[in-house]
C-alpha cells in the first residue's frame, strides 16, 4: 500500500499545453503519458478549450469542485453534449473522441480523470459513501478521499497497520499478480460521525473487467 499526499504529485501541462495536471500515479513504473497502461491525475481547467487527444485510450472524469463542465464530444455522425457538476456520476468517454469543455458561469474546476489503455488495462470509477466498513477487491485498487477520514488496510495481510486517509490524499494497492483477478483487496473504515467521501479506482489487467 503506497500513500500519496498531494505535496508528491507529479504536475506538469497538459498534453496539448491547455491547462495543468497533477499526476497522482501512472503504471507501469516509469511510464510516461505516451507509453502508460493505466494513469490517474487531477486537473485544473481554468478556461475553455479542447481535451488533448489520447489514442487507444479509455477515460472517466469526475468534477471535483467548481461550478461544472460543458463537454461537446464530437465523432463522424454524432455530436453529444453533457454537464458534469460535482454531484454527477462519473463520466466515461473514449480518448479517441474530439472532446471541447466550457466552464459554467466560468468559474475554473478541478476534476479526477482515470485513463487506462485499451486492449492492456480496464477500470471503473465510482463514488463511494462510507460510514463504517466497506472492502474494494480488483487487480489494483487505487482510492482518492473526496472528505473526511478513513483507514484502509491490505486484507491480504491482516498484521499490517492501518493507513490514514485525509481529504486530498490518495493510496495506491498493488497485487502480487496483475494478471489475476481479485489480488487486491482492501477494508475501508471511517473514522469521522460524518460518512467518508471517496473516489473508488479498480483497475483490472485485460481488455475486459473480471467478474
Amino acid at each position: 500500500m503506497h500513500k500519496l499526499e498531494p505535496f508528491s504529485f507529479r504536475r506538469m501541462a497538459w498534453k496539448n499545453g491547455g491547462g495543468e495536471t497533477a499526476e497522482i500515479a501512472i503504471g507501469p513504473p516509469g511510464a510516461t503519458v505516451g507509453t502508460f497502461d493505466w494513469r490517474i491525475s487531477t486537473a485544473r481547467v481554468a478556461a475553455p478549450g479542447p481535451f488533448s487527444a489520447f489514442a487507444g485510450i479509455d477515460r472517466t472524469l469526475v468534477v471535483l469542485s467548481g461550478r461544472g463542465l460543458r463537454l461537446v464530444t464530437r465523432q463522424p455522425g454524432e455530436v453529444r453534449e453533457v454537464v458534469l457538476g460535482p454531484d454527477s456520476e462519473p463520466y466515461r468517454f473514449a480518448g479517441d473522441v474530439s472532446v471541447d469543455a466550457d466552464l459554467l458561469e466560468g468559474e475554473p474546476v478541478v476534476d479526477f480523470n482515470v485513463m487506462t489503455r485499451r486492449g492492456r488495462f480496464s477500470h471503473t470509477l465510482r463514488k463511494m459513501s462510507v460510514s463504517g466498513k466497506a472492502l474494494v477487491a480488483s487487480d489494483i485498487v487505487v482510492l482518492f478521499c473526496i472528505s473526511g477520514r478513513v483507514d484502509c488496510r491490505d486484507d491480504n495481510k491482516p498484521a499490517a497497520a492501518r493507513v490514514p486517509l485525509s481529504a486530498g490524499e490518495a493510496l495506491v494497492t498493488l497485487g502480487p499478480d496483475t494478471s489475476r483477478s481479485g489480488s487486491v483487496a482492501v477494508s475501508v473504515q471511517c473514522q469521522d460521525a460524518t460518512p467518508a467521501q471517496l473516489l473508488v479506482v479498480k483497475l483490472n489487467a485485460g481488455s475486459l473487467l473480471h467478474g
